[in-house]
């Protein structure tokens, strides 16, 4: 006689790895910490040393301008904000379909929204 279906799902591979997979997984290593200052400190130790090994500068990824000071008042930082917006507004229109007529053909459509939509890419590249 041949085993049995339910004996096979017991012992079969399938089963080995899901068994494996739900198995609880335990903490390998534990280092315990009671200060995180600590820790966030040393693990910036090592940057400049390595900008310096690397004979290169370590840059800012924010512009000074864009940290408000803490002299600023937040109705100032709005109101500097609002300004900067307004410079910048031009370029933050949405591109839209160009114009056109029912007796356009499909390719003619295309080649026109082609178009538009690149000089729109080149006026935000400019």
């Amino acid at each position: 006689m041949g085993k049995k279906q339910n004996e096979i799902q017991k012992r079969g591979l399938g089963r080995a790895l899901l068994s494996r997979f739900y198995r609880k997984k335990f903490l390998e290593s534990f280092t315990e910490v009671s200060n995180i200052d600590t820790v966030v400190e040393q693990s910036l130790e090592p940057l400049p040393k390595l900008a310096a090994a690397a004979s290169t500068t370590l840059i800012s990824l924010s512009e000074p301008g864009s940290v408000p000071d803490e002299t600023t008042t937040p109705k100032e930082a709005r109101k500097q904000q609002k300004q900067e917006e307004a410079l910048h507004a031009s370029n933050l229109r949405v591109p839209r379909h160009p114009l056109w007529t029912p007796n356009m053909s499909a390719d003619e459509l295309n080649a026109s929204e082609t178009q538009a939509f690149l000089t729109w890419r080149r006026s935000l590249a400019r």
